[in-house]
Formats: C-alpha cells, sequence, structure tokens
C-alpha cells in the first residue's frame, strides 16, 4: 500500500516534534502542517473539533477532484456517503481504521480506509483531528473480480455446460430441500422424474455430435415450457435429465405433466435441414413418508426407469 503507514507514523512523529518544541503549537496555524501533510502519499484531511475540513494535502485534491478552496471549511461529510451514519462512525472511531466511501466532486464514490486521530492541546483538549485515508479502490476492483471469477466457478461446477441446466449435484441439493420440507409439512409432496433419451446415440452417430448437441439443447428448451417455476430441471449427463415436480400434490398431478411431456416427444424437433424424432423412456417416483435418504428417491426413480421399456411410462408409488 505505498508504504502508507510509515508515511503515517513519520508524520504523526512530527507533529508530535512540533508539540513539543512549542508549547502553544496549533496545527492549523503552524506553517509546517501543511508541508508535513503534502509528503503524505494517502489521503490527509485536518479537521476542527466541529469536523469543519481546516486543510487538506495534494493527494486529497487529486483524489476528489476539488480545489482546495472548493473543500476548506465544508464539513467532512460533505464528501462522506450516507452522512448520519458515518458521523457517529467517525465520532466512535478514533485510533481506529474503519472502512468508508468518499464522495468525488462527480459524485462518484472511492472507496477508503479512515483513520483518525485527535490533535490535543496542553490541556488535553481537542484542538483539531486528523483523518488519513487510503484509497482502496484497486483492492475493491481486485475483490470484484474474485467474487466475480468465484461466481463463474461456482455456476461452471453447479451448471452442464451444454444446456446451461443444473447439472446432477443441484439436482441432489433440491431434492434434499423437497424431502426436508415434506417432513416437516406432511401435506407437501412431490415427484421426481427421469427422461431417458433412448435414440440420442443413434442420432450422434448418424448425423454427429454437433448435431446432437444441438439436440439436447432444443429437448431442455422444449422441457422448460412444461415445467414451472417450483419444479427443476437439471441434465444429469449423457442422454439423461432429471425432473422435480413440486407443485402437484399427488402423483395423479404429477403423471398429467409427464403425459405432456411424453406426447411432446411425438413431435420432431427441427435441427438445421433435419426434422429428427427421438424416443424416450421415462420413470417417476413420488415422495413417500418413510423415504428418509434422497438416495433412496433416486434409487425408486431409476428403478422405475428400468422396470418397463419404452413406450411405457414407469411410476413406482
Amino acid at each position: 500500500m505505498n508504504n502508507s503507514p510509515q508515511d503515517k507514523n513519520n508524520f504523526f512523529m512530527a507533529l508530535t516534534q512540533l508539540n513539543l518544541e512549542f508549547t502553544d503549537f496549533n496545527p492549523v496555524t503552524c506553517p509546517q502542517t501543511q508541508t508535513i501533510i503534502n509528503t503524505i502519499r494517502d489521503s490527509v484531511i485536518l479537521l476542527d473539533k466541529d469536523y469543519k475540513i481546516l486543510m487538506v494535502n495534494q493527494t486529497t485534491l487529486n483524489l476528489l477532484d476539488y480545489s482546495e478552496q472548493e473543500l476548506v471549511n465544508r464539513s467532512i461529510f460533505d464528501i462522506l456517503n450516507e452522512k448520519d451514519f458515518h458521523l457517529s462512525l467517525v465520532e466512535n472511531s478514533i485510533n481506529r481504521i474503519i472502512e468508508t466511501t468518499y464522495l468525488k466532486k462527480n459524485n462518484q464514490k472511492a472507496p477508503m480506509f479512515l483513520s483518525n486521530q485527535p490533535i490535543l492541546s496542553n490541556q488535553q483538549d481537542i484542538m483539531a483531528i486528523i483523518c488519513t485515508a487510503k484509497d482502496i479502490s484497486e483492492v475493491k476492483k481486485i475483490e470484484q473480480l474474485i467474487k466475480d471469477n468465484e461466481a463463474k466457478l461456482y455456476h461452471e461446477f453447479c451448471n452442464d455446460h451444454l444446456t446451461g441446466l443444473p447439472n446432477r449435484q443441484i439436482l441432489i441439493e433440491e431434492l434434499e430441500k423437497s424431502l426436508q420440507k415434506t417432513h416437516e409439512d406432511t401435506s407437501s409432496s412431490f415427484s421426481v422424474l427421469l427422461i431417458d433419451l433412448d435414440s440420442l446415440e443413434i442420432v450422434n452417430n448418424i448425423y454427429g455430435s454437433l448435431v446432437a448437441d444441438n439436440l439436447l439443447t432444443k429437448i431442455s428448451d422444449r422441457l422448460k415450457k412444461y415445467l414451472n417455476s417450483q419444479d427443476t430441471l437439471a441434465r444429469l449427463g449423457g442422454n439423461k435429465f432429471g425432473v422435480i415436480l413440486n407443485h402437484s400434490s399427488n402423483s395423479e398431478g404429477s403423471l398429467e405433466v409427464v403425459k405432456v411431456i411424453e406426447e411432446s416427444f411425438s413431435r420432431p424437433f427441427q435441427l438445421n435441414d433435419y426434422e429428427v424424432y427421438i424416443s424416450v423412456t421415462m420413470g417417476m417416483t413420488t415422495s413417500k413418508e418413510n423415504y428418509q435418504k434422497v438416495e433412496d428417491i433416486v434409487r425408486d426413480a431409476d428403478a422405475a426407469l428400468n422396470y418397463f421399456p419404452l413406450p411405457k411410462l414407469s411410476i413406482n408409488n
């Protein structure tokens, strides 16, 4: 941070020395004060006890884009964001470092680390307060970049890169939430539907992987149309999708949704110059009071999926 702590220490040591040499030392009237604060690479603002700006260094002027005449005699809270909050904060933060923001002339915010130091008279009365602030704009940019990268990595970890749908991990997490809800509210229920694209491999072999990938994307888009915001659609990998139906109070309600989905696969998918039909197998299980583990739900849905061959729909209820 450009050795500002050392600058700050040197600054206060210089003021202390002046105070020792001159018993009537006043930092406001002392000609050395302006010289000293201009050697500090961080922002330095000299306030009176009522928080009126008495003196600033060149760093402050450069940072806030004000002239000295525009700042002197103004309240410090004219350049502090959220005035009332920071008034209390500053009053209770002498000798401490706080994170705050300065308001520039163009109304943009400058994030700062702020430290306040009182200058006392021989009678221990506050004559002035030194506000030393470190511009942490670059630090904040780096922090935001890290957050953005973390969010991107989390999205990539939790979502299928091809369809953008949640992956198996997210489906399991949502299943755990749905299962917990049924334990807390016995009137709540859900169904788990697994969809196996039987002929996807044939499409891949005949038309190639690019067409197959395009087909997967169109399938996911079509499935979304038949689900509401409370449901979860996930790609489990390869040729399999998983759905949590949370909007139905019983298996019959879920079955109506499944029938609509099944009927939709009787219509072709338009892929460039091709009309592609895809056959599917589906298996479903509904929540039960005796379900204690998500693994048991997935097991039963898998069993329902594999129990009957296409075109039958198996329901484990």
